[in-house]
């Protein structure tokens, strides 16, 4: 009896599920260099992947903090009463038991944490508690241990007539712009009571006259600040409540479609017919082993030249700039490949991948914005589960880098890389090449599942894994039910751009 004859697999394709295989390989071993390297790393503070953590964990008690002080504004500048949720005691002892949870936890050490409520207790007037906390700063974060000691120096309940705070002030101006804005009329004030000890400096050192103009100042500047900030936090916040409110009308004509409408048997067939598209699982899985170590590389390439940059300038434009070209370049490589990879005409790759003229371009830019609502109201119900605000989500899934300090021309750079470049490129390979390769051989539960695996896989960022694994569900399905990546486009264009003005709100 003989046997059927099984297909067999031809030398070329082998050849490219081993070169495939050896890339994946390479990229592995290189992410895991890197992160055994952060962990052997771990003393020296601050190492980047510490220093990522760290500044996630004060996201929260920091914006609660702000808003205490700008609702403490609000009642003196307007004299109202704010709610329970809103009053400035209640967002400050919140923030409080934050930091303090931070700092007593003993499975935790976060310098930066110690910093703040050490601030914070010395202008409650708690100097012996402070300068305890400065001191562990110290301890854990070596490098900036001149700060930390300029700290103690300022909140000292002992005014040393023998040691000047002259050289204390650039030391609080490298801390973030709110908490100088905090900490530099303490300084101004520890000067004034120098002067009054001082005597005999009366008439060849500084007065209070002379003293009083800065304090005005810096109070003036701090207040300022907080006060833009402040209405700046409430027009984010007032644009969330609108999606939110979108995200409810969705879900409820939704549920009356899903219980008063009867779906039409061509309706429910259709998503489970194959989607016949040119390419291949092979193809895909060499597309993202190159986007994969192309990544890697770019990421070895950049750290390397940002350390020898870092030593002429430290622009932020400059750095703005090296981002975009490493990005722009990487999606390049992917996106070639990816289009030498399609079977098809010139003229068919984009509408076969997604990019094809319809007369329904609103509906489209609807679905979009609904889309990113119904993302927004999932990360509302994971935050009131965990008890805390969904703020750090976004700011996960972009990098805690973009907190580093921003100009004008840098800011314009970041919005066009994230809210144009970065959501056309990446839904153009995990939609239009991805999930509709897979759908060519899988049904859609599955090829949605598998495509947000390898969306939030490809990002390198395990802190955000589970947000960005449910933004490539949504993304998916969106793609599925219309089949067009306008909508794709749109909530990952949404999702960018608010995740970034969290992020120049939180750095503000």
């Amino acid at each position: 009896m003989s046997t059927p004859n099984r297909p067999r697999l031809s030398q070329a394709t082998l050849w490219r599920i081993a070169l495939v295989a050896s890339i994946f390989a390479i990229g592995v071993a290189v992410y895991r260099s890197q992160d055994v390297g952060a962990k052997h790393a771990g003393g020296q503070m601050p190492h980047p992947a510490q220093q990522e953590m760290m500044r996630r964990q004060l996201i929260q008690p920091d914006l609660l903090m702000r808003m205490s002080l700008f609702g403490r504004q609000v009642q003196e500048r307007m004299h109202v009463g704010l709610p329970q949720h809103l009053d400035p005691d209640s967002l400050y002892d919140r923030a409080m038991a934050q930091y303090e949870t931070l700092v007593l936890d003993p499975g935790i050490e976060n310098p930066y944490a110690d910093c703040r409520l050490g601030v914070f207790y010395g202008l409650r007037g708690y100097p012996d508690q402070a300068q305890a906390l400065f001191l562990e700063a110290a301890v854990q974060d070596v490098e900036n241990e001149a700060l930390y000691l300029a700290l103690i120096r300022l909140f000292s309940p002992h005014r040393d007539s023998d040691e000047s705070l002259d050289d204390v002030l650039p030391h609080l101006q490298s801390l973030p712009i709110w908490l100088a804005h905090l900490t530099v009329p303490r300084y101004y004030v520890r000067l004034t009571q120098e002067t009054d000890d001082r005597t005999q400096r009366s008439s060849a050192g500084r007065t209070r006259t002379q003293l009083a103009n800065p304090l005005q100042e810096a109070r003036h500047r701090a207040a300022a600040h907080q006060w833009r900030f402040g209405w700046w936090a409430l027009l984010l916040g007032s644009i969330v409540m609108l999606l939110l409110l979108l995200s409810a009308s969705v879900l409820v004509v939704f549920l009356w479609q899903g219980i008063f409408s009867v779906p039409r048997r061509a309706d429910l067939s259709r998503a489970r017919v194959p989607w016949h598209v040119p390419w291949r699982l092979m193809d895909i899985a060499e597309v993202l082993a190159v986007l994969l170590l192309a990544l890697l590389a770019a990421g070895l390439a950049l750290g390397a030249v940002a350390e020898h940059l870092e030593r002429i300038t430290d622009s932020p434009t400059v750095r703005a700039i090296m981002v975009a070209v490493q990005y722009l370049l990487v999606m390049l490589i992917a996106v070639r490949l990816m289009m030498w990879r399609i079977r098809a005409t010139r003229a068919q790759k984009l509408s076969v991948l997604g990019l094809r003229t319809t007369n329904r371009v609103g509906s489209l830019l609807l679905d979009g914005v609904a889309g990113y609502s119904i993302y927004l109201l999932v990360l509302l119900m994971q935050g009131l589960m965990n008890q805390s605000l969904p703020v750090a989500s976004p700011v996960m899934q972009l990098g805690m880098d973009l907190l580093e300090r921003q100009d004008p021309l840098s800011v314009v750079l970041y919005l066009a890389l994230l809210g144009l470049a970065a959501p056309l490129v990446e839904e153009l390979i995990f939609r239009g090449f991805v999930y509709a390769g897979l759908r060519r051989y899988l049904p859609p539960f599955t090829a949605v599942i598998i495509s947000a695996g390898v969306f939030a896989l490809m990002h390198l960022n395990p802190m955000a894994l589970v947000q960005l694994v449910v933004m490539g569900i949504i993304l998916a399905v969106l793609y599925e039910r219309s089949r067009s990546l306008i909508p794709c486009i749109v909530c990952h264009a949404v999702n960018n751009i608010l995740a970034f003005a969290v992020i120049l709100l939180v750095s503000y």
